[in-house]
């Protein structure tokens, strides 16, 4: 695991996805944000992994899962607003 931090803009996830395909995975990305809560950021995290591309090639590569914003989902179930 890798984690990135730092100001809105820099590259981060620019940067992940570029180095994890030049490392050879298939990347997949998820926008915390987009789900609110850990359970369905868990739901989304699952949905990701195990759905298949269309366009697969004859060789699967590795996965790499690319995950923005993960505090603002954990921090706003913290505060109970599932």
């Amino acid at each position: 695991m890798l984690t990135l931090h730092g100001p809105p803009g820099t590259g981060k996830t620019t940067l992940a996805k570029v180095l994890a395909k030049k490392c050879g995975y298939e990347v997949r990305h998820i926008n915390a944000s987009d789900v609110r809560t850990g359970t369905k950021l868990l739901e989304a995290i699952k949905d990701a992994m195990t759905n298949d591309s269309h366009f697969d090639s004859k060789e699967p590569k590795p996965h790499c899962l690319i995950i923005d914003e993960v505090d603002g989902a954990i921090l706003f179930e913290d505060k109970g607003f599932n």
